[in-house]
């Protein structure tokens, strides 16, 4: 059985946390599978190979419920999965980009007062 292979596309800088819109988070539109998926892939650098095993592995899902979480990310247009072919025409593997596009909008409610508005100074 051929493995499924992922590679991860994306701008994002290395640093230890992953910053995702709160708008996806609270989306009902997707599962709580689905809004888990896409957080964990940007957890990967650009450029890191992960398995749909490993993916499985780290969250005790089952194949089918991996599938139909990526699916679902790709169906809402949230992570875009290219196929790549190796040079003798195989299929070598995915290429996934997330895009937070979707859910890209103005943030909603009272500005943060400068520093030199707070109370006391």
């Amino acid at each position: 059985m051929q493995q499924e292979v992922f590679g991860v596309k994306g701008t994002r800088a290395r640093v230890p946390y992953v910053l995702v819109p709160y708008a996806m988070l609270r989306d009902p539109k997707l599962s709580t599978d689905a809004r888990f998926l896409l957080s964990y892939i940007e957890t990967f650098d650009e450029g890191w190979t992960f398995y749909a095993s490993r993916v499985r592995a780290d969250t005790g899902w089952s194949r089918d419920r991996f599938r139909k979480a990526m699916a679902e990310c790709e169906a809402s247009g949230a992570l875009v999965v290219r196929q790549l072919r190796a040079a003798n025409g195989f299929w070598r593997g995915k290429v996934l980009g997330v895009s937070w596009d979707r859910w890209a909008e103005p943030r909603r409610g009272p500005e943060m007062p400068s520093p030199a508005n707070l109370p006391g100074k």
